[in-house]
């Protein structure tokens, strides 16, 4: 579906096709393009974007300027509530917030299995947070691992890219 903000009503320049070009396609399938205000993005996110990386900016700048002491606790913040976000959107998944859903029918509420979403979102953020602490020291030697590792990958592709264009070609 293709943006087309003039018809509010009916779409137009409707193809029905065979195959897509510059695609890999399947001769059973039907492939159907049409214009319409539908195809339209509803909502530009990019001014909000835009604000969000100043925000970020000044409080990154901010929180450098407070020292290491702060960046720790911040980072354990951030930690914590991630996991519990991520925990919550599990257990969102496993339909265990039904409870708080009000679109969702009676049968499938239930006050236990939302108040244990809870209680394992909490626990694992409170497992996190302990684990975190334990390998706070390690933390810049994780991060150079991954780079390293990063780095050797693109090491190699750069060695077979170099190794590939003087190669003989049947050979």
């Amino acid at each position: 579906m293709w943006c087309n903000e003039e018809q509010t009503r009916n779409p137009t320049a409707i193809k029905s096709l065979s195959d897509i070009p510059d695609e890999d396609s399947d001769p059973c399938t039907i492939y159907v393009a049409l214009e319409h205000a539908a195809g339209c993005p509803v909502t530009n996110f990019q001014p909000i974007l835009n604000v969000l990386g100043v925000v970020m900016i000044f409080f990154g700048v901010t929180l450098q300027y407070f020292g290491r002491k702060v960046q720790k606790i911040f980072m354990k913040f951030i930690v914590g509530f991630a996991t519990f976000i991520l925990v919550c959107a599990v257990c969102f998944k496993l339909n265990w917030f039904a409870m708080l859903d009000p679109t969702e029918p009676d049968e499938n509420k239930s006050a236990f299995l939302t108040f244990l979403a809870i209680l394992f979102a909490g626990i694992a953020s409170f497992s996190m947070l302990w684990g975190f602490k334990k390998i706070q020291v390690l933390g810049p030697t994780l991060i150079g691992l991954c780079a390293g590792f990063w780095f050797s990958i693109y090491f190699i592709a750069a060695i077979n890219g170099i190794g590939g264009m003087i190669s003989v070609p049947g050979a």
